[in-house]
């Protein structure tokens, strides 16, 4: 049974939370925040006693907008900047890194950590590094025998963006646009999410979801293929063993969500999101959330609870 103390002192407290996100346009890819969701979170947090304001992303301004506004903590919500007319670029990495730059703390994952699994060929040998296994990395050209099937997916990205099954032995070096996209063995098997809340300094897992897919091949591409997610009824306890697990070798902070395989009995990470999003209609980690007995405004107070925690626990240690 998932359950979660609600004596958390910090429950209570009367705190100024930034909520930082990128304008639609200026996002690189399609992960943005909607007015809708903005509201929601804000709502979440008037209802906790804790005031908020949105600053909009631009690397130009946002560092002056928080010093202005005084927050006790940012809620980062902006996945990467792109501005096509001043010829300015920012991964959601860079974005985070910038925001650190103020000295104040992010709710999230830090900057260290989103650059390690936005690439996602760093992330699959990070994780190897840790025993944890993961796809293999393919390479054309190779001296050693490809598989009959392979993903082939941009480098870095987000929401199944570009994500196709091919035939190994047809890629080229060529086609990986010089590793700006990669190669990943396939794996078959039942195909799973599991979102991880990091309450009182410790991970906790979410009940895992289920992808089902209902037409086109089995992976998660918008544009061929179309799934339903539903509450896992088996194998439970090794996945969310396995992303905890996930969440504390790559040291990730608050919240995470990562997508599995099973495989011959044995779990095989495909993704890890160190940034998932929060749209409390149609993003996974909140329906996890909410399988999970947690309506939405408690999800966001647990998140912001844990990144105060942090403040707190650093300023006893430097006081």
């Amino acid at each position: 049974m998932f359950s979660i103390s609600r004596d958390d002192p910090l429950a209570k407290a009367e705190k100024r939370v930034a909520i930082v996100y990128t304008p639609e346009n200026l996002t690189p890819f399609r992960e943005h925040i909607s007015s809708g969701q903005l509201r929601a979170i804000r709502k979440s947090l008037r209802r906790a006693g804790w005031a908020s304001f949105v600053a909009e992303y631009d690397p130009s301004t946002i560092v002056r907008a928080l010093h202005d506004g005084s927050p006790a903590l940012v809620l980062n919500l902006a996945y990467g900047y792109r501005n096509r007319s001043r010829r300015v670029y920012q991964t959601q990495a860079d974005v985070a890194s910038v925001l650190e730059s103020t000295g104040l703390m992010l709710v999230g994952s830090c900057a260290r950590v989103q650059y390690a699994t936005q690439d996602k060929i760093r992330c699959a040998q990070t994780l190897r590094a840790h025993g944890i296994h993961s796809p293999r990395c393919l390479y054309p050209g190779r001296p050693y025998s490809l598989p009959e099937l392979a993903i082939c997916k941009p480098r870095y990205g987000a929401c199944h963006r570009g994500v196709r099954l091919v035939d190994p032995k047809r890629i080229t070096e060529q086609e990986l646009h010089n590793e700006s996209a990669m190669l990943q063995e396939y794996v078959d098997g039942p195909e799973f999410t599991i979102g991880v809340l990091e309450v009182e300094g410790q991970p906790l897992a979410l009940p895992p979801l289920e992808v089902i897919f209902k037409r086109g091949p089995h992976i998660m591409v918008s544009e061929m293929s179309d799934w339903d997610m539903r509450p896992a009824n088996c194998f439970c306890a090794p996945l969310t063993r396995a992303a905890r697990r996930v969440f504390r070798s790559l040291q990730m902070r608050d919240y995470a969500r990562i997508d599995v395989r099973l495989h011959a009995g044995r779990i095989c990470v495909l993704d890890v999101n160190s940034l998932p999003n929060l749209d409390p209609e149609r993003s996974y980690l909140p329906l996890a959330a909410k399988c999970a007995g947690l309506s939405f405004g408690r999800l966001i107070n647990l998140l912001v609870a844990s990144a105060l925690r942090r403040t707190a626990t650093n300023a006893r240690v430097t006081g």
